[in-house]
């Protein structure tokens, strides 16, 4: 619920600006059915993770927070990173992270890098993902213009 200009409530409706109510994800996308176990919010970006590792990104396509290659507003949830399977995702402003559920535990990033945030040594938007780290990244959590991670579980203690 709230605003939906760019649509990141993921109604697939591009008309309705605004839902004071609860409403549901559009379901016909491939995520009907999907357990979903996490939801993460930017400004103007939603992200879900489902049970069985994919990640789905809808709202402004903009700087590339949707990790599509698309800079086009997307209303529906649309998969990311192909086949490739994530265990976190997380919402900036107008940037995203991802840590693959492979061996590696991969952190992924892609958006907005303007302030530095995406990791990757310049500031600049990246509209596909792009490893930034494969050392067993274990969370990761993103702020309006920064983002943290960390490797092992006593880097949360």
């Amino acid at each position: 619920m709230g605003s939906n200009s760019h649509g990141q409530l993921g109604i697939g409706d591009s008309q309705s600006k605004l839902k004071n109510t609860p409403t549901l994800v559009d379901a016909s996308t491939d995520m009907v059915d999907k357990v979903i176990v996490k939801v993460s919010c930017g400004n103007y970006h939603s992200l879900a993770l489902t049970e069985c590792g994919m990640a789905y990104a809808w709202g402004q396509g903009r700087f590339g927070a949707l990790g599509s290659g698309r800079s086009d507003n997307q209303h529906d949830p649309g998969r990311v990173g192909g086949t490739t399977l994530f265990v976190d995702v997380a919402a900036g402003a107008s940037h995203s992270a991802f840590i693959s559920k492979s061996e590696e535990s991969t952190l992924y990033m892609c958006g907005d890098g303007s302030k530095g945030q995406l990791g990757i040594g310049e500031c600049e938007s990246v509209f596909s993902l792009v490893s930034v780290r494969d050392h067993k990244v274990k969370r990761v959590a993103c702020g309006e213009s920064h983002t943290g991670h960390g490797r092992d579980e006593k880097d949360f203690k």
